[in-house]
């Protein structure tokens, strides 16, 4: 039998992508609608899901756009800062959990930072990650030689933006609010090997 995953404010389904060819069974919940989501999708406030039973990893990528920069550049595209309000529904729904960020949110407890460079990705994509079980901070490498910027304004084309996140094929809407394919499955691995 299959691990449960829930993704909660699944948007495009990066995540699910590589739940999925990892074996997980994965439930997406987005209160809009996923066309191209590859797993089950439920249309509904991922913070209050209707979803039973309880999953062994509820996954949660609450809008950023409150702890970005660019709430401060940009008052009007600010949006709440809602971690604090998922961390109990993750918790309510799954065994263990992950709460995925912008590299700037203070809200996320011991949280660990990623970057494409500690994967060897051309990509700058900084992201904060609290889990309810242990992963180990990497080594955050200088950024040198030729990268990609994967949100706001790519600095390339959508398809090698698409090749640098591991995410072929994503839409663009939905590939500048992903997570990298690397940083999915390095958690996932983690998730997978805990005592």
């Amino acid at each position: 039998m299959s691990l449960l995953l829930y993704d909660l404010c699944c948007g495009g389904g990066g995540v699910a992508r590589v739940a999925l060819e990892m074996g997980f069974r994965v439930v997406g919940v987005d209160k809009e609608p996923q066309p191209d989501y590859p797993g089950e999708f439920v249309l509904a406030d991922a913070l209050e899901p209707p979803l039973r039973p309880v999953a062994d990893l509820v996954w949660v990528s609450p809008n950023c756009l409150g702890y970005s920069p660019i709430a401060f550049l940009r008052p009007e595209l600010a949006k709440p800062r809602e971690v604090n309000l998922f961390r109990p529904v993750a918790q309510s729904l799954g065994k263990h959990y992950v709460i995925e960020n912008a590299a700037t949110c203070t809200d996320l407890i011991d949280s660990v930072r990623l970057c494409g460079f500690m994967f060897g990705l051309p990509i700058i994509r900084h992201r904060r990650f609290e889990t309810s079980f242990l992963i180990p901070q990497l080594t955050h490498y200088p950024h040198k030689g030729k990268w990609y910027q994967s949100s706001g304004n790519l600095n390339a084309s959508i398809k090698v933006v698409q090749e640098a996140m591991g995410l072929p094929g994503m839409r663009r809407e939905s590939l500048v609010k992903a997570v990298p394919a690397a940083y999915t499955r390095f958690i996932l691995s983690w998730y997978l090997t805990r005592g």
